[in-house]
């Protein structure tokens, strides 16, 4: 589980800023739900509280 949470930070640390500048991190999470379909509910939200707390910090830097 703390390897999923790791994955999401880093993807979205790395993927936030280029792809997501003009949409926004609400977007990053809309594109995660279709991952999370077959995957088990707490690591699905693991990775969704992973991106979420990415996308919510990555502008206060």
């Amino acid at each position: 589980m703390k390897a999923l949470v790791f994955n999401a930070a880093f993807i979205g640390i790395l993927g936030s800023p280029p792809l997501l500048t003009v949409l926004g991190g609400i977007i990053g999470l809309v594109l995660l739900l279709p991952f999370t379909y077959e995957m088990e509910a707490v690591p699905a939200f693991a990775l969704l509280l992973g991106m979420y707390a990415v996308t919510s910090t990555s502008d206060t830097i």
